[in-house]
């Protein structure tokens, strides 16, 4: 390394990694399938079981507080997991993953059809844990269709949070790429409160909407800062006009 040049992570994550090994502490260590033989995990397993009777867990008894855990919660928000979106014979081989998979359906054998407890269970509407006080029958405005078309055009087709283009979308939902709304006013169609996202990254913001309302609308602040001329008014007034809006 030259100077302040930071050592990256050898498992490709970005993350930045310690100077003697090369790796982010427990990286090393992500989709790697030992080989162990049966013997060998069982003298594992009492070893583990004996040293866990002659120590206590620290933690044992003990609980974190409504602060911490709001802590935690926020730094795990928006992390990028290594093995996300990646199937069980990528992570451990074939062979492995044909095992885990027998497993979980032996495991599961029982809560097929009826003897599943939510079998005949449909919950909607108010039901639904994602119950919003039906606001989802709100409609969109008339002009919105014409305004979908220039938010989509302004995010070059491109999905603001994955980076799926519109091709690939297509394909892969057999639609194009959705506009969201940050505020999620439908009447609300100011270019600060529109942001292109695919199928799938549009239906997670609805999880965590306070969340999601600060990372869109600071994403959405940065496209409108690298356009030099939009067809509909000078970033001046738009900025001025949308911060007051977030502000009351």
């Amino acid at each position: 390394m030259k100077g302040n040049e930071k050592l990256l992570c050898r498992c490709g994550c970005g993350q930045i990694a310690d100077t003697k090994t090369g790796w982010k502490w427990s990286h090393w260590n992500i989709g790697r399938h030992w080989n162990l033989t049966q013997t060998t995990k069982n003298k594992l397993s009492i070893a583990q079981s004996e040293w866990q009777k002659t120590h206590d867990n620290p933690f044992k008894g003990k609980y974190h507080t409504e602060e911490t855990k709001n802590k935690m919660k926020e730094k795990a928000i928006g992390r990028k997991s290594l093995l996300k979106n990646k199937t069980y014979e990528e992570i451990f081989g074939e062979i492995k993953a044909k095992e885990i998979r027998k497993k979980i359906s032996l495991n599961h054998v029982d809560e097929v059809g009826k003897n599943n407890p939510m079998y005949g269970i449909h919950r909607f509407g108010k039901e639904s844990p994602n119950w919003q006080g039906g606001i989802s029958k709100i409609k969109y405005p008339t002009f919105f269709i014409n305004v979908r078309a220039q938010i989509r055009k302004r995010d070059n087709y491109i999905c603001q949070k994955c980076g799926i283009t519109e091709k690939e979308h297509l394909i892969k939902y057999t639609k194009v790429l959705d506009v969201h709304h940050i505020d999620y006013d439908k009447e609300n169609c100011g270019i600060f409160n529109l942001i292109t996202l695919c199928h799938k990254c549009n239906m997670e913001a609805n999880k965590n909407r306070s969340y999601y309302k600060i990372f869109y609308l600071k994403k959405v602040i940065t496209i409108i800062n690298h356009i030099k001329i939009f067809p509909i008014m000078s970033k001046r007034n738009l900025i001025s006009y949308e911060v007051k809006k977030y502000d009351r």
